[in-house]
């Protein structure tokens, strides 16, 4: 029973070591990695970034460009690599019509449960996916924001860094409706924001509920005054 105690609290140690901590130092703490725009304490610049996860999906992606552009709005697209390949010309499209793209893994595995050679080729599969269609990406958000021991080494080695967020609306819930989308933003987005929402997956139907929202939320927060950026234009990798 001793050894198994002890067997036991050394797997949850090595646990701890590989995916816990590094989870959590990356998401709450290590400062290399963006959670909210780098705006100086005491400005009233009211400065946001509109950020989409889990992309690009033919249904619902094509919808959020559209009312993006009709609204002057940027957003960061943080696309998975899948999908990407599946439909490059949403990855075209986004470009062209000057928002920036970011990878959000390869194949949306949690980190925390993925070996260093699974970590290895996912991302690197982000990288040559990158090169093979001429995409110059930059950001890296891990799914869920779960990492591993190796996640920040092989991100650094394909030359992308961890950008995460700090308001969401949990829209990707089956919960969640249009109006607790919108009252979630409204109430919680404040200078310096970085917005988590999601063109893609999520409970069944979800980004119609997003877009939805978006059509209520987006013009109020430019009556409000606030100016969308992309996470690339943050002064924080200016310093990388």
């Amino acid at each position: 029973m001793k050894k198994l105690k002890l067997l036991s609290l050394g797997i949850l140690l090595l646990g701890a070591g590989y995916s816990i901590i590094p989870t959590y130092y990356h998401k709450l703490w290590n400062p290399r990695n963006l959670r909210r725009l780098s705006l100086k304490p005491d400005s009233s610049q009211k400065v946001i970034a509109l950020t989409f996860d889990d992309g690009p999906d033919p249904r619902y992606t094509g919808r959020i460009l559209d009312l993006l552009k009709e609204l002057h709005v940027k957003a960061t697209f943080f696309v998975v690599g899948e999908k990407a390949k599946q439909h490059p010309q949403l990855i075209d499209r986004m470009i062209k019509e000057g928002h920036q793209v970011a990878f959000h893994s390869f194949e949306h595995g949690n980190g925390m449960f993925k070996t260093p050679g699974y970590t290895k080729r996912d991302f690197k599969k982000c990288r040559e996916l990158a090169r093979k269609y001429g995409w110059k990406i930059r950001l890296f958000r891990p799914p869920w924001g779960h990492t591993n021991l190796w996640s920040k080494y092989y991100a650094k080695k394909n030359g992308f860094e961890l950008a995460y967020w700090n308001v969401m609306a949990q829209d990707w819930s089956k919960h969640a409706t249009p109006v607790t989308i919108t009252t979630k933003l409204m109430r919680r987005i404040k200078p310096g924001s970085v917005i988590c929402l999601h063109d893609s997956g999520g409970a069944p139907g979800a980004p119609e509920h997003t877009i939805s929202a978006l059509k209520q939320v987006l013009p109020w927060l430019l009556r409000q005054g606030y100016e969308f950026i992309g996470l690339e234009d943050d002064p924080i990798w200016k310093r990388s």
